[in-house]
């Protein structure tokens, strides 16, 4: 299975700044607002992109532009140079392959 997940209900109304996060964060928020399940979205890593996702400032960055000796947050991984320890991959939504997330952890495929 996929270790992230979009969550279906913020991307089917189209909002922007969709995240996506491991199933115990959905599991989280599914128990904190009471509800009985959520749909969610498989996330498929991009690769091949010039862009990567800062967790520091929480937002989208050009690889060589944005970052680097020029950010004051800059850590590179190894200590030294490099990739910074702040830089994440970014994601795709899957959309053929939904599941549903029940409030006591089960799981079950979506049939469109």
């Amino acid at each position: 299975m996929p270790r992230f997940y979009f969550n279906a209900n913020a991307i089917d109304q189209g909002h922007d700044e969709a995240m996506c996060h491991e199933i115990g964060h959905h599991l989280d928020l599914l128990k904190m607002d009471q509800l009985p399940e959520v749909r969610l979205y498989p996330a498929k890593m991009d690769t091949g992109l010039s862009v990567f996702f800062c967790r520091e400032f929480g937002e989208l960055g050009e690889k060589g532009e944005s970052c680097g000796r020029q950010c004051d947050s800059y850590a590179p991984r190894n200590g030294k140079n490099g990739r910074c320890r702040h830089s994440a991959n970014t994601y795709d939504i899957v959309h053929d392959k939904p599941i549903i997330l029940k409030a006591d952890g089960t799981i079950q495929i979506h049939h469109q």
